[in-house]
């Protein structure tokens, strides 16, 4: 059964511009006695603006729309970069290295894209109670009020010449406000033999600079509470099996289609936090004709935006951290007489993240106050039942092998000819699997949960020859 249209003013041609996007970088090097310092600093100008824009009526727009170019966003940043190694024992084979680095983060045109009103504007989302089966909306699109089979307009703007979304000025053309990162790491690298070293590495990074998107026209006030009752399915963990689930919030029926969009630092809310601790284990021989490489990353992250929450009330799930995920990864290779080398490649990483989104209706849903007797921005409700990062599938695996023979030609000139086996052992994990657990009553409830979407290559034979000059 149909419970929801959306409308769209197309056909829009929307242009959205990065100008410029430049770096400039510098470095020097300094060693004294047995120390050696890096020292580096880079400058970025991000600049993200929208042209005058205009659009034709349409089907269900029925005006024509101008809108005056703006700039979104101008970020100057200034990144220090700063590493150190020491030689422990004036020996050069023991090495202590510290580094201390800030990076800014790949934008593309998604700040522009959001306030651009021809895309902001430019769809509206309604309820519709399909009464006579007949799978024909009827309704005015054209009233926002709720008629006929229509529910009430989602979004008001949708085709006013109207600017609908915002940044806060300080914000976005501040100085070092752009989305950025630190990231420190120490470690320690030792020659055990000659060829032969191993290297321990511990790494934090630190996310910083976040931007929150609210909705002036809203306050905590404007949510209400509701819960739903989890599916008692034996596949869901207990804590969630046909438990009650709470702490749901639903925007209310007077407020629905109201969009004042501002866009800010999170910080004027209170601290956001994305950490990331890690560490490396690695080794690396090379003896006569023998090579071996290998090791383990492991990691977690926490991620926490508790005291974000302009809008809405909800605080669940809202402080997540992973365990430590490791990932395995070792390679040999060895020449044998006549240039022929075999090598052959293993790893063993982390499963994929077991997750389940349900679907609740009106029916299923049961609001704390006694006013509200039903969702306001829909006909069903899709509520997470596990928390993210909390299950994993079971561990990938994959093991290679090459063959490979060199032959030498006139001059410096080399041909070598290549037999590679990818997934030798023919394994067939699964990589994605469906994460909808879908509707929660009838005989279909979770029939898709879990099917896998995807498994690793089968084992693929290749042939080829490759040629140095």
């Amino acid at each position: 059964m149909p419970n929801q249209v959306t409308y769209f003013g197309n056909p829009v041609r929307s242009v959205n511009h990065i100008n410029p996007n430049f770096g400039l970088y510098a470095q020097d090097q300094w060693t004294l006695k047995r120390l050696t310092t890096n020292v580096g600093l880079r400058f970025d100008y991000f600049r993200e603006s929208i042209p005058d824009e205009s659009a034709a009526p349409t089907q269900f727009i029925r005006i024509s729309r101008f809108f005056q170019g703006q700039e979104v966003v101008n970020w100057k940043d200034l990144s220090p970069r700063l590493g150190w190694s020491f030689d422990l024992f004036g020996d050069g084979k023991t090495a202590v290295k510290a580094s201390m680095n800030r990076y800014v983060l790949q934008q593309g045109v998604e700040y522009a894209v959001a306030l651009n009103p021809i895309e902001s504007n430019n769809s509206n989302r309604r309820q519709w109670t399909d009464a006579n089966n007949d799978r024909i909306v009827q309704g005015d699109p054209f009233n926002d009020a709720a008629n006929l089979e229509l529910g009430p307009s989602q979004n008001t703007n949708f085709g006013k010449p109207v600017v609908s979304a915002f940044y806060d000025p300080e914000w976005a053309f501040g100085f070092a406000k752009r989305p950025a990162q630190w990231e420190f790491s120490t470690g320690v690298q030792r020659e055990l033999m000659a060829g032969v070293s191993v290297t321990g590495a511990y790494f934090r990074r630190i996310y910083n600079n976040f931007q929150v998107n609210y909705n002036r026209l809203q306050t905590n006030a404007d949510y209400d509470e509701y819960c739903v009752t989890a599916p008692s399915d034996a596949r869901l963990p207990n804590n969630v099996r046909g438990q009650v689930i709470c702490g749901l919030y639903d925007l209310n029926p007077s407020k629905v289609g109201a969009i004042d969009s501002y866009g800010t630092s999170a910080s004027n809310f209170g601290k956001q936090y994305n950490h990331w601790n890690g560490g490396d284990l690695t080794m690396n021989a090379r003896r006569s004709r023998l090579l071996l490489q290998g090791g383990l990353s492991t990691g977690k992250t926490m991620t926490d935006n508790c005291a974000i929450k302009p809008n809405s009330p909800s605080t669940r799930f809202c402080h997540n951290e992973t365990p430590f995920l490791t990932y395995y990864s070792f390679l040999t290779a060895y020449t044998l007489p006549y240039d022929v080398q075999v090598s052959a490649t293993y790893r063993n990483i982390p499963g994929q993240v077991l997750t389940a989104s349900a679907t609740f209706t009106n029916a299923q849903v049961s609001f704390k106050s006694p006013q509200r007797t039903g969702l306001s921005t829909g006909a069903n409700a899709t509520v997470a039942l596990i928390e993210s990062n909390t299950i994993y599938l079971d561990r990938q695996q994959q093991f290679d092998m090459r063959l490979a023979r060199t032959f030498r030609v006139k001059g410096a000139a080399r041909l070598q000819a290549q037999f590679d086996l990818y997934n030798a052992v023919n394994l067939s994990q699964i990589t994605s699997y469906s994460t909808t657990y879908g509707v929660t009553t009838g005989p279909s409830t979770g029939s898709a949960w879990q099917l896998p979407t995807g498994i690793i290559s089968p084992r693929i034979v290749k042939f080829g020859i490759q040629a140095n000059f």
